[in-house]
Formats: structure tokens, C-alpha cells, sequence
């Protein structure tokens, strides 16, 4: 949720599209990692992944329809 909170605050009260996403990619990183962590090993993934990482991309989907995706 740290990292939501930071792009929020990147697009909508420092205006920088380009610092919003760079947070969001940050955020993405962590649960992505442990995902892959767990299907490499064929182990079944648990709420601490799954949880943070549909969060990270809903919201990333939503900033994509308010802020327009980055570089355009």
C-alpha cells in the first residue's frame, strides 16, 4: 500500500507521470519475485502474494486509465 500511496502522490500532487510509474514498477517487483519464487519451486502461493500483487495491479490498471501509460 506504501507504494500506491507514493504513485498517488507522484501523479495527482507533484504531477510527475514519470516518478508515479517508476514507483508503481518499484511496488510490482517484490510480490512478481515472490511468485515466481513459488512456481519455481511448485509450491501454491499464499495471501501475502497474491493479496499485494492483485492490489498493485488493479491499481496500476486504474492509473493507467486516469494518468495515461508512461512514455505516451
Amino acid at each position: 500500500m506504501y507504494f500506491i500511496t507514493g504513485a498517488f502522490v507522484a501523479f495527482n500532487i507533484f504531477g510527475s507521470k514519470n516518478v508515479g510509474w517508476a514507483i508503481m514498477a518499484a511496488g510490482l517487483l517484490g510480490p512478481s519475485a515472490a511468485l515466481i519464487w513459488h512456481l519455481v519451486r511448485r509450491e501454491r502461493p499464499d495471501s501475502f502474494i497474491i493479496v499485494p500483487l492483485g492490489a498493485l495491479v488493479l491499481f496500476t490498471l486504474l492509473f493507467a486509465l486516469n494518468e495515461g501509460l508512461p512514455g505516451a
